[in-house]
């Protein structure tokens, strides 16, 4: 199933890199390539991670990827990307939930 990579999540790993980057530049580069890898490779298992009833519209699912999470959905034919928050967020918050 092919993968897209929302404009949100696009700018995510910008900011987290940036964010490494200040302590260790090569250690950002690895993070955020592994970040985007995983993106990536949900195309083959999509169903496979957590379905987060709690967030809105009740079809989004997370996968922990290292200090964050990637949070995604299934659609018919692509898998969208929506964030890469850090794990200690308020996704409730993010994804607009009361």
């Amino acid at each position: 199933m092919r993968v897209v990579i929302t404009g949100p999540a696009e700018a995510d790993p910008e900011d987290i890199f940036d964010f490494i980057a200040l302590d260790n530049v090569l250690a950002a580069i690895d993070y955020v390539v592994e970040l985007r890898r995983k993106a990536l490779g949900l195309g083959y298992f999509p169903r496979m991670y957590r379905l987060r009833r709690d967030l809105p519209g009740g079809n989004l699912r997370t996968v922990p990827a290292g200090s964050h999470l990637i949070v995604y959905r299934v659609l018919r034919a692509r898998v969208e990307v929506l964030r890469f928050p850090h794990g200690a967020m308020d996704l409730a918050r993010i994804f607009g939930a009361e």
